[in-house]
């Protein structure tokens, strides 16, 4: 009995690193699950057992992918204020460093947050 699961274990381990391939060669997860089905003889639980690991990577590299970009535009915003501030004192124009720092760190800021709460 024991053997049998350890085999189980395996099998397991080695079509959660077929379906890593797959999903770096860009298939979706629908098509990696009908792939794994058709190819090995294993029941539809472990596959669904794999897709949701496979499901909570994505998610974590979206997450750290939308940190990341959430501080960049944060950075962005800051830039823009504090450009938009010395020029102000500095009696020079302000518009690029207003609108397009602000801009620019808005739109990078909200794309993080997507990759974040997607």
């Amino acid at each position: 009995m024991h053997t049998h699961s350890t085999n189980l274990s395996q099998n397991t381990n080695g079509l959660f690193e077929k379906a890593q391939r797959l999903l770096s060669a860009q298939y979706s997860l629908d098509d990696i699950r009908e792939k794994l089905f058709k190819e090995n003889d294993v029941s539809e639980e472990e596959i669904e057992h794999i897709i949701k690991q496979l499901k909570k990577i994505q998610h974590e590299k979206d997450h750290k992918r939308g940190r990341t970009l959430i501080l960049i535009g944060a950075i962005l915003l800051l830039a823009g204020f504090v450009f938009t501030f010395l020029n102000i004192y500095a009696n020079q124009p302000v518009h690029l460093a207003m609108y397009g720092l602000t801009s620019a760190g808005l739109a990078v800021l909200f794309v993080g947050l997507y990759f974040v709460f997607n």
